[in-house]
């Protein structure tokens, strides 16, 4: 248990999280954007949440739903 709560650490710490609700999508860019963002137009009827890594607070995800652009950064994300 102990080994278990130490890769959540680790994993909170160094990847951010998607989270995608049941029948939603993201279709990303080819080769992301020069200042190395890569765009995600979300798809479905759900929503997707992003949370930077360290985040661990769900309610301090940026929330997009169908229709919306998500560019996600290294360390930020926006809606276009």
């Amino acid at each position: 248990m102990i080994f278990a709560q130490q890769l959540d650490l680790i994993y909170t710490a160094w990847f951010a999280v998607l989270g995608l609700a049941e029948r939603t999508g993201v279709i990303g860019t080819v080769g992301g954007h020069a200042d190395g963002s890569t765009a995600w137009r979300v798809v479905g009827e759900g929503e997707v949440r992003w949370l930077p890594a360290g985040e661990t607070d769900p309610d301090r995800a940026l929330v997009a739903r169908a229709g919306d652009t998500l560019v996600v950064g290294a360390a930020t994300a926006s809606l276009r």
